[in-house]
């Protein structure tokens, strides 16, 4: 399992605390459960065959400031 304790030397997105175990543990719990989650395309919410996990580099169809597009929504945005 990959390590993810950097996340605890970010502040809280709920308290706005650093180091906060309180609400830290379900955020956190709630970022490893996303991780395994299959990307949706930002355009029409379709999945698509990538993990949130997956490096960006290694996917098709990533759009660098807007998000992982399916492939046919790709398609339509570059004709």
């Amino acid at each position: 399992m990959e390590d993810f304790s950097f996340l605890k030397k970010m502040f809280c997105a709920i308290c706005q605390e650093q180091t906060c175990d309180s609400c830290f543990v379900p955020e956190y719990t709630r970022f490893l459960m996303k991780m395994g989650e299959q990307e949706s395309c930002v355009l029409c919410q379709r999945k698509t065959p990538y993990r949130v996990s997956e490096q960006i580099a290694q996917r098709q169809f990533y759009v660098e400031g807007s998000g992982q597009l399916c492939e046919d929504c790709y398609h339509q945005l570059s004709e």
